[in-house]
């Protein structure tokens, strides 16, 4: 047994058992980034601020609208002349299918011009080409992304553009396009590490064992972030996913993969065993710097 597990630990068996259970873990157990983002892009302001008292008193305003969310719904004619009276219909029809699936949409309250005489001059524009309709949601019993898709396919018009609107909507709009990108930069990332290694040592396998690696640290790394984030309230920003992906494949993989396979080239020159240059490479890599 003792023979067995020492020619397992030889070959680097232990090795690739270990960072193969690093990664499964990692990718089982990282929260969910597009919420961690959303999360990162609100503004948090201090005690005594006036947003901080504004928000303080709205959560005391009773009636079911404690911690609730506004959002606006926007009718607009794109003719730009008034909304005429079967679009106004259809509004009306949507408001009041709206009204009946309140729970489902986690509405609290729906504001309009039929509700709200005395306020039908802020929900209606002058030349009455636009309407709005006030909706207060409640985002704590849904997603705030899920609500606004579902809320921008049940309130369409024939003929008139809609929108769903409402700043933490605009926020957190603004988070995933900036998620969008930071992944399609991870991603040329990877492939430009990659055809770097294999161009440099021409070599496909270096390629592929290069990705492997990349991709391990990448995982891995994300993974304690997030986690710390999520159980310890360590910092996160929208572009620490990004951050993370420049360090571990520039600085952590790319540069020091080529550092260890030229030690590795240059080791083999003298030393014909592979197994024994592999420890030799990685014995100084441990003790000087590249």
């Amino acid at each position: 047994m003792k023979e067995a597990i020492h020619k397992l630990h030889k070959n680097r068996i232990f090795s690739l058992i270990f960072w193969l259970i690093l990664v499964f873990v990692a990718i089982i157990q990282t929260p969910n980034i597009n919420t961690l983002t959303e999360n990162a892009s609100n503004i948090t302001y201090g005690s005594k601020s006036q947003p901080a008292k504004a928000e303080a008193i709205k959560n005391r305003w009773g009636y079911q609208l404690n911690n609730t969310t506004g959002v606006t719904i926007v009718y607009n004619n794109p003719n730009g002349g008034a909304i005429k009276a079967k679009q106004q219909a259809q509004i009306d029809e949507t408001i009041q299918k709206l009204q009946k699936n309140k729970s489902y949409y986690s509405v609290k309250k729906i504001t309009t011009t039929k509700t709200d005489l005395a306020g039908k001059g802020q929900l209606v524009s002058e030349d009455k080409s636009t309407e709005l309709v006030e909706l207060d949601i409640d985002p704590q019993s849904n997603n705030l992304t899920i609500l606004t898709n579902q809320l921008v396919n049940q309130a369409k018009v024939n003929g008139l553009k809609s929108y769903v609107t409402s700043p933490e909507i605009v926020r957190n709009t603004q988070s995933q396009k900036v998620a969008a990108i930071n992944d399609l930069i991870t991603i040329a990332l990877f492939i430009v590490a990659v055809l770097v290694v294999g161009i440099y040592f021409r070599s496909i396998l270096a390629a592929f064992v290069s990705l492997i690696t990349l991709f391990s640290s990448y995982v891995v790394s994300l993974g304690i972030v997030t986690n710390l984030t999520t159980r310890l309230n360590a910092p996160f920003s929208v572009y620490t996913p990004l951050e993370i992906a420049i360090a571990t494949i520039i600085m952590g993989g790319l540069i020091w993969n080529i550092y260890l396979f030229r030690r590795i080239k240059n080791t083999l020159i003298l030393q014909n065993e592979s197994a024994a240059a592999t420890r030799q490479t990685i014995k100084l890599a441990v003790f000087q710097s590249p």
